[in-house]
């Protein structure tokens, strides 16, 4: 069989997180260059994972140009259509990693990471892929391209 997916958002939305925490980083990438605010409910519970995840997604989005705020158990997002580069820390977290890898082809500059080794916990072939989609890795530490 095959599938054909396609659309886009391309306004605020209000979305219950409840059941599917899974998909948070996923809705994230797309509602982070959408105008207006996008409200998600239920999301607390993902401060209780690998890192608080909640916390630094909102980290994460401030400081690419865009604004993210928590308020009560709701994540709102308000989008900015231009998004800049920065040096942000994955916490050693594979989903922040990954998340923050996919924010990097929406913006315009680097985002500068502190590992990328915690990945291979859930997608071991990640960066290949990730590279095979266009994305680059490079190690400032070594000046090396992966």
């Amino acid at each position: 069989d095959e599938f054909c997916l396609e659309g886009k958002i391309v306004h605020s939305i209000d979305f219950d997180g409840q059941d599917c925490p899974d998909f948070l980083c996923a809705l994230v990438i797309a509602l982070v260059k959408i105008e207006g605010i996008s409200r998600i409910r239920h999301v607390m519970r993902l401060n209780d994972k690998e890192c608080r995840r909640l916390d630094a997604i909102v980290e994460y989005i401030n400081a690419l140009g865009a604004k993210a705020w928590l308020q009560e158990d709701n994540l709102y997002i308000q989008g900015n259509r231009q998004l800049h580069g920065a040096t942000l820390s994955t916490y050693h977290d594979h989903r922040m990693a990954m998340l923050l890898a996919c924010l990097a082809l929406e913006c315009e500059g680097d985002i500068v990471v502190d590992d990328i080794t915690c990945i291979e916990k859930s997608y071991p072939n990640f960066i290949h892929d990730y590279q095979q989609l266009g994305g680059k890795v490079s190690c400032h530490l070594c000046g090396k391209i992966i």
